[in-house]
C-alpha cells in the first residue's frame, strides 16, 4: 500500500502521442465499465476536449530511494460554451486514496478558470459512493439524476461546482 506522505504527484497535460495511454489507463482504472477503446482514444483528437495525467512518484520504503514516475490516473474534459463538463476521470490501483483524484480534479478546475469558464459539471454513477464522497467534499452539489443510465442499471447523478478564481 502506497502512503501519502511518502509520494510526489504531478499533474500533467496530454498531448496527442497519448492515445494510448489513455487508454490503456481507463482499461484500468475503470474495468467493466471503462469507455470502449475507439471512444475515448478519439477524444484526444476531438476540438474543445483537454486530458491531464497524474504521475506518481515514490519512495521504495525497503530501499529509501526515488521510484521512477508512474501514469496513475486521467481526467478528460470538455469545454461547451462557457461551462467545463468533465467526461471521465479515473485513478489506477494501487494510486487510489492517496490524493490523486483530488489533485487531477483541481487541476482540471484551474484549467477551466484559465479558459475562462466559471461552471463544472460531471456525471457520476450513484452507487459509486469514493467519488460522491470526494465531488461534495470539494464543493460539487447534485442537480439532477438520470434513470437507469449505465449499462448495469445504476443512475447517473448530475453535479455542479461554481468555480473562483
Amino acid at each position: 500500500m502506497i502512503k501519502p506522505s511518502h509520494v510526489e504527484i504531478d499533474i500533467r497535460i496530454g498531448r496527442l502521442g497519448d492515445r494510448d495511454l489513455l487508454i490503456k489507463l481507463e482499461q484500468q482504472a475503470c474495468g467493466d465499465t471503462a469507455w470502449p477503446n475507439q471512444s475515448i482514444g478519439d477524444s484526444v483528437h476531438q476540438p474543445n476536449v483537454f486530458i491531464l495525467f497524474a504521475e506518481v512518484a515514490g519512495v521504495d520504503e525497503r530501499t529509501q530511494s526515488p521510484d521512477l514516475k508512474q501514469p496513475s490516473g486521467f481526467l478528460v474534459w470538455r469545454r461547451i460554451v462557457d461551462e467545463a463538463e468533465i467526461l471521465t476521470l479515473g485513478v489506477t490501483m494501487p494510486f487510489r486514496q492517496i490524493g490523486v483524484a483530488t489533485k487531477l480534479l483541481r487541476a482540471f478546475e484551474e484549467q477551466a478558470l484559465s479558459n475562462h469558464l466559471t461552471k463544472a459539471l460531471l456525471e457520476v454513477n450513484a452507487g459509486n459512493t469514493g467519488a460522491l464522497a470526494l465531488y461534495r467534499a470539494i464543493g460539487y452539489d447534485q442537480i439532477g439524476r438520470r434513470k437507469h443510465y449505465y449499462r448495469d442499471g445504476e443512475d447517473a447523478l448530475t453535479m455542479i461546482k461554481t468555480l473562483i478564481g
